[in-house]
């Protein structure tokens, strides 16, 4: 055995172990033996001869990389958006914005002051100037006589959000509320008119921000499901909504997701209530409602107990509750607050008037109509004695000095019509909606063309 030290100049060639005697342990004293046997197995020569040699041996080697292949949906995370809007206007404290009156007379009082007309003395001479030179200009010249007249590009809908709450619930939006002065939201009612006992429990209708479709803003909790919503024109927080049980009810959006105010169930309706409309008047509180039951009842939200006039739909007007017609569609104008049109299940189109004496002077004309239930009224937003209607499988465009017939129809169509409405912006354009999707239809200069612009995925467009 050899021993190799090796020492380092830097390091201590010497270091003493310093202990007591007894920690050392006992003492040892090593002596030399011989070896000993301890176990010894003796070979077994008959397992030998049972023993067989495999030629040739197969095994399989694999070298290449395992390898394995998963895939993960991510979570998804719903985002949430809060944020504060503040404006400011320019009228005094005592003047209301939402009434026309008030406004009218702060104009009226400004217009007499002195200070108003030296600045509109100030400001018509470089107004004459102006007008000076666009009459010296001819605006109206043609510089190119062969212009090629532009075709119209192909039309398509974007679909920007999607709205869907609970995706596993079959819920029908049953009527959609556009909250008004420009506002982002929409009240959306939700209501199936097929008595499943499962859908009948889903009773709740939402508010939506356009801008955020990941959730509700709001999820109103009525009593019964809501067939048809309205936002006010002057309360623009307050929604009016008829419910299938034949009750109306209002929600307030500042005062929480349940109704502020309630008819009574022995005073409402009996039927499931079609349509709940605001009606024009001072304090905005006013408003009626029209159900399958026949009648149509006036309410103010400032008293809900009971109506505050009522209508028996009998258009022999002889007042007979039995033989009231089943009311399917309401519509008003505010610009002509005192006519209403009303849609009956039977296919017949009423013109009905708010001052009448009695029940029988406020149907005043009564239009051939369709042959099936109509869907929808509206009047024409420009010419306010025009007025379309829905019914069948045609659409069709009335007027009110022409009581014997139409004066003008579509085609029947293939696809069962649900929904109309004209366009704000163009006299001559509607859109219709169909159980297959929404079309556009406009008045040409020889005939009405049609441009099928949206197609239905999974549900219809209310399908009654």
């Amino acid at each position: 055995m050899a021993l190799f030290v090796f020492l380092s100049l830097n390091m201590d060639i010497q270091y003493v172990y310093t202990k007591k005697r007894n920690q050392l342990g006992r003492p040892t004293n090593f002596s030399d033996r011989p070896a000993e046997i301890l176990a010894e197995v003796i070979p077994n020569f008959n397992l030998l001869q049972e023993f067989i040699y495999r030629d040739p041996v197969e095994i399989g080697v694999q070298n290449s990389i395992q390898l394995s292949e998963h895939e993960v949906n991510t979570i998804r995370y719903n985002t949430e958006s809060k944020g504060i809007n503040h404006t400011e206007g320019g009228w005094p404290k005592d003047v209301n914005i939402q009434e026309q009156d008030q406004i009218n007379r702060f104009r009226k009082k400004l217009e007499k002051d002195e200070l108003y007309l030296n600045s509109l003395y100030r400001l018509i001479h470089d107004l004459e100037m102006g007008i000076k030179q666009n009459n010296a200009i001819d605006i109206h010249q043609v510089y190119f006589q062969n212009k090629i007249d532009d075709y119209d590009e192909p039309f398509n809908i974007k679909t920007i959000n999607l709205y869907c709450y609970n995706p596993n619930i079959n819920q029908m939006a049953n009527h959609i509320s556009w909250q008004p002065d420009g506002q982002r939201k929409i009240a959306v009612s939700y209501c199936n008119f097929d008595f499943n006992p499962i859908i009948m429990n889903t009773i709740d209708s939402l508010v939506w921000d356009i801008e955020n479709p990941n959730k509700p803003e709001l999820i109103l909790k009525p009593n019964s499901s809501l067939s048809t919503v309205e936002f006010n024109q002057k309360d623009t927080y307050q929604i009016l909504a008829g419910c299938l049980n034949g009750q109306v009810c209002i929600f307030d959006l500042r005062k929480g997701n349940t109704p502020v105010e309630q008819s009574l169930i022995e005073f409402s309706h009996r039927e499931t209530i079609r349509n709940a409309l605001w009606l024009q008047s001072k304090t905005g509180t006013e408003f009626f409602s029209a159900a399958a039951d026949g009648k149509i009842y006036w309410w103010d939200t400032k008293k809900m107990n009971q109506p505050v006039d009522k209508l028996v739909f009998d258009l022999e007007k002889k007042e007979r509750t039995q033989y009231a017609s089943a009311i399917t569609k309401l519509e008003y104008d505010s610009s002509i607050p005192t006519k209403f049109m009303v849609g009956t299940e039977a296919g017949r189109i009423v013109l009905c008037t708010r001052k009448a004496k009695n029940d029988a002077e406020r149907i005043n004309v009564i239009y051939p109509g369709h042959s099936g239930p109509i869907y929808s009224i509206q009047r024409h937003p420009f010419f306010h004695k025009t007025f379309l209607s829905v019914g069948d499988w045609s659409l069709r465009i009335w007027s009110e000095e022409i009581r014997d017939d139409y004066i003008f129809s579509t085609k029947p169509s293939r696809y069962y019509l649900t929904d109309a409405q004209w366009c704000p912006g163009r006299p001559g354009v509607f859109i219709s909606s169909t159980n297959e999707g929404i079309q556009i239809k406009y008045r040409g200069k020889t005939m009405l063309k049609s441009s099928h612009c949206f197609k239905r995925e999974t549900t219809s467009f209310y399908d009654p």
